[in-house]
């Protein structure tokens, strides 16, 4: 969820999905574009990290009376073996970006290739390693008709794996038929297609069709084969110096009775 649409509905729906921690410290990265659709970048993180405790007095315009979304301390470990951890992690990123999008006829590519690892020669509290490969495709079916295919990959291995480097899937930005953050885990597959139609011929104003899939595991690099499904229709409509605003409505595909969610955003 971006930035302004997470505060957006904050502020209004006194609903906040992103879960917060204190880091403090140092990156120093050098960035080299290529060309026009090909960046390379490389990073040496040195940062302490600590919790954030919830802060019930943030004011909102509906809902005023419930409980602020509890935030989760910082841990090392997955599941029932998790355990509170703070201290300082010292990393080095590496990531590839080719990205030939063309928003405006939609078409073109986006390719991600990052590694992080922690631990060992660096120094640090922490020890972990994290992959992750995303490609999308973007497609013009017709003049008022678009098709958009995503897919993700990540393996993360490690004796000190930090809560907020695992892959999650649940909500908005991947499983919307799901609680968020239902699904936890250091492996990941994940996959969604978006079909959108034009309403009324009119460019900035589509209807959305999509489909969602995924699993995330702990253990080995085998998928489990417990993938979650969810399908739904949302709405997008264009929005001058902002991006797109958009509203998904969602409900998982494996039980007839599952629930709706319904989510607002702001997309760039």
């Amino acid at each position: 969820m971006s930035d302004l649409g997470s505060n957006l509905n904050a502020f209004f729906a006194r609903t906040d999905r992103r879960d917060y921690f204190r880091s403090k410290g140092v990156t120093i990265f050098m960035n080299l574009k290529a060309t026009p659709d090909l960046t390379f970048r490389l990073e040496h993180r040195d940062d302490d990290l600590s919790s954030l405790e919830t802060k019930q007095s943030v004011w909102s315009v509906f809902a005023r009376d419930d409980d602020w979304k509890e935030n989760p301390p910082l841990t090392v470990g997955t599941q029932s073996a998790a355990k509170p951890f703070e201290g300082r992690m010292v990393s080095y990123v590496g990531s590839v970006v080719y990205d030939s999008r063309n928003r405006y006829v939609h078409t073109g590519w986006f390719a991600r290739a990052f590694l992080e690892f922690s631990g060992g020669s660096t120094g640090g509290d922490y020890d972990f390693r994290k992959y992750v490969l995303d490609v999308t495709r973007l497609f013009r079916v017709s003049q008022t008709q678009t098709l958009d295919l995503e897919a993700s990959w990540g393996i993360g291995s490690g004796t000190y794996f930090p809560s907020h480097k695992l892959f999650y899937l649940g909500g908005p930005g991947n499983l919307r038929g799901y609680e968020h953050r239902s699904f936890s885990g250091k492996n990941m597959l994940f996959a969604r297609a978006e079909y959108a139609v034009q309403v009324l011929h009119d460019p900035d104003l589509r209807t959305v069709f999509f489909y969602d899939t995924g699993s995330v595991w702990d253990s080995g690099g085998d998928v489990d084969g417990s993938f979650k499904h969810d399908f739904g229709i949302g709405f997008r409509s264009d929005a001058p110096s902002i991006g797109s605003i958009g509203v998904d409505i969602a409900r998982a595909a494996t039980s007839a009775d599952s629930d709706i969610f319904i989510y607002f955003d702001v997309y760039f």
